[in-house]
């Protein structure tokens, strides 16, 4: 399975309300690309990271008394490095 079709498949499974699922994360991910067009990011990275930014407060994947933003980060480093990314863009 490729990275897009996986990361769909995690925010369709996260039971998140249908305004901050798919469509929203493609909206975030297009943002910060414009954002950071000034900047020289790893688009890859980038990507995962706009669609995974909130998946740790959604039912399925929520921790009690874990921030969600340290859940999503686990999330999105579990699955880069799950796609062999070179360790320098994991850092």
């Amino acid at each position: 399975m490729d990275m897009t079709k996986e990361l769909f498949n995690i925010l369709h499974r996260a039971d998140a309300h249908p305004a901050l699922g798919w469509k929203h994360c493609q909206r975030v991910y297009h943002l910060a690309k414009e954002l950071s067009s000034h900047l020289t990011l790893d688009d890859e990275v980038l990507y995962v990271a706009s669609m995974l930014h909130d998946i740790g407060k959604y039912p399925k994947y929520a921790l009690p008394n874990v921030d969600h933003a340290l859940r999503s980060k686990g999330i999105a480093m579990s699955l880069l490095k799950k796609y062999n990314l070179a360790p320098d863009k994991l850092s």
